[in-house]
């Protein structure tokens, strides 16, 4: 009796991440017309093609909020390439308790073709996200 097993693994897992929700691309008007309920974001982590944002806002649990992602195609003039992104919260929820949550954002639709690395001033976090695909 012959016993042969085969196993495949992959060694990029980005490929077969997941993130809650797709980044979207706007129009400048649009992007610069964003209205959104008040939030702080806590944090901010890259999770290969996932940008992770926890933000805190006032609420009952967090469950109804919807969280966006948007940039639009005005890049600042800079090298490298910079992408300026901006949060949207939309919170219907009307407790006075501070709730947290955290979204991943796919950010492969926010990449540009020929390049490799592009740099997010995400409103909001003062630090600069540099994303390398």
């Amino acid at each position: 009796m012959l016993l042969l097993v085969i196993s495949c693994s992959s060694s990029n897992d980005s490929k077969n991440q997941s993130c809650d929700k797709k980044s979207k691309i706007i129009s400048t008007e649009a992007y610069n017309n964003l209205t959104s309920n008040y939030f702080v974001i806590t944090g901010v982590a890259l999770n290969n093609d996932c940008l992770d944002v926890t933000i805190s806002s006032s609420g009952c649990s967090g469950t109804t909020w919807q969280m966006n992602l948007f940039s639009s195609n005005n890049f600042p003039d800079s090298f490298p390439l910079q992408r300026n992104l901006k949060l949207q919260l939309d919170n219907p929820e009307a407790c006075l308790a501070v709730v947290s949550k955290t979204v991943s954002f796919d950010l492969t639709p926010l990449r540009v073709s020929g390049q490799q690395e592009i740099r997010f001033n995400l409103e909001g976090w003062e630090q600069q996200i540099v994303y390398n695909y």
